[in-house]
């Protein structure tokens, strides 16, 4: 017999039990695919769950869809945990969650009458849920992705994942790189307990950014530079950047190659004063930053241009090339 295990966490736990209304009512449950064991979907709050189907299961649900749920269903509270019991359309994705391969487990169907079997005890209100479960009225296919997304530092991404990623990012920044006599990269300087701090120009989402990653990235680097230009007006000019999915930290990253005609970026060191976020910035050269990050603080940083040779960041700042020097003809003198 399956045992079901309740994820226990501090204080108040929530539950999403997802019901589908086959030949018997069944429900959602996770398969530990080393312990065998089989859980709830849930945690201490709606993320916890995205949390855990992403890093540990390999599929991928928005938090939104689970702040949707909140709102649109109504909660069942016994004691300590809370459960939000709801139908699933027959044509619905976790409809058919079971049928995708993960890493680490499986999603399963089981009946009602099994998983009350399987527990020490269930309240008689919990039950009654479950056989009358709330249907969703709102649309959740858009809030999950059924392919399992990297958890590496520096995937590349291209036009056909891009969607993907951009669908379930937490934060967002902007990497301006600069081809002088050498390849050089802006990052930003703070000081911490004393120290000096490097970072990536960027930060978290918020909810004025509407799931944007390129106002995310945008706003937060004109918030934490003060340069002199709308936020809109930035989106644009790094939507066609080389983007990277810097998995542990949900984080993307817009590469962009300054062009000649972009001087109040290429030269913003020089007119920078300082804000809230940042004490000073500064143009780093490629060849440098494994020695820069040694004199500065970041473990992020340190771990974004981590020196291998299967770094697909560092590969791709190899690739860009400082301007050849211009050609000078002399004319020949005559005798």
């Amino acid at each position: 017999m399956v045992k079901i295990i309740l994820f226990l966490m501090e204080q108040t736990e929530i539950f999403f039990v997802f019901v589908r209304d086959n030949i018997d009512k069944e429900i959602l449950v996770i398969v530990d695919k080393y312990s065998k064991n089989s859980f709830l979907c849930g945690g201490r709050n709606p993320e916890s769950y995205s949390r855990l189907a992403s890093k540990k299961i390999g599929a991928v649900i928005h938090k939104d869809f689970f702040e949707l749920i909140l709102t649109h269903i109504e909660p069942i509270k016994l004691q300590r945990k809370t459960f939000y019991v709801c139908l699933v359309p027959k044509d619905s994705f976790i409809s058919s969650i079971d049928q995708i391969n993960v890493e680490f487990g499986a999603f399963k169907w089981i009946t009602i009458d099994h998983y009350i079997e399987s527990c020490d005890s269930v309240n008689n209100k919990l039950i009654d849920a479950l056989a009358n479960p709330k249907p969703f009225d709102f649309a959740p296919e858009r809030f999950v992705l059924l392919k399992p997304l990297s958890r590496k530092f520096n995937t590349r991404l291209n036009a056909k994942n891009m969607n993907q990623y951009v669908s379930i990012y937490d934060s967002a920044g902007i990497l301006f790189i600069r081809q002088q006599q050498q390849v050089e990269i802006l990052v930003g300087l703070a000081s911490f307990n004393g120290e000096n701090e490097a970072k990536i120009i960027g930060g978290k989402r918020e909810i004025t950014d509407n799931n944007d990653p390129l106002i995310t990235a945008s706003r937060e680097f004109v918030e934490e530079t003060g340069i002199q230009i709308s936020i809109n007006d930035l989106a644009h000019l790094i939507e066609r950047s080389t983007v990277f999915w810097l998995g542990p930290g949900s984080y993307l990253l817009y590469c962009v190659v300054l062009s000649e005609d972009t001087e109040f970026i290429r030269n913003i060191d020089v007119s920078f004063i300082r804000t809230d976020e940042i004490d000073h910035l500064k143009w780093v050269p490629i060849d440098a930053v494994s020695h820069f990050l040694d004199q500065n603080r970041s473990f992020f940083l340190r771990s974004v241009f981590r020196q291998h040779n299967k770094n697909p960041l560092i590969s791709f700042l190899n690739t860009i090339q400082p301007p050849l020097p211009p050609i000078v003809i002399q004319k020949s003198t005559s005798e």
